[in-house]
């Protein structure tokens, strides 16, 4: 064959490449940012379990037992405990590993309107109920 086929082949080839090879590393950059870090995680976990306590669209999440955060939609939820929460990698208070393994068995409750909201486990950043931050709490209450 003639040198100037395999010339005009090697082009094509070498423009094929320069074509192909910064597409396939702009997918896989992509896709190694496609996972979920650890916050972002416990948010989305945090909202579907908020919303699965609640009729329709609405989510609802209990911190400490007394405040309740209430949301209209999943989008608002997340946007609250994913968007907001997460921004510039969550808090560095709050181990999001521990918190997602204790998002595992957060339970829905009712409050006295026999509304649901999803219980936000301690390690997610509720605070503490008064009962558990000081368990003598109600026998000094109750006086002598």
């Amino acid at each position: 064959m003639p040198r100037a086929f395999y010339t005009t082949l090697g082009a094509m080839t070498r423009e094929r490449l320069a074509f192909v090879l910064p597409l396939f590393l702009l997918v896989a950059l992509a896709a190694a940012g496609c996972g979920d870090d650890p916050c972002e995680k416990a948010g989305k976990t945090i909202c579907a379990k908020a919303c699965d306590c609640r009729a329709g669209d609405e989510c609802a999440v209990r911190s400490g037992g007394s405040l309740t955060l209430s949301f209209d939609t999943p989008d608002d939820c997340k946007g609250w405990f994913v968007t907001l929460n997460c921004y510039g990698g969550g808090s560095e208070e709050i181990d999001y590993d521990q918190c997602n393994t204790d998002l595992g068995g957060a339970m829905c409750s009712t409050n006295g309107q026999g509304e649901g909201a999803v219980d936000l486990p301690v390690s997610c950043g509720a605070s503490p109920t008064p009962d558990a931050a000081m368990p003598d709490a109600a026998a000094a209450d109750a006086g002598p």
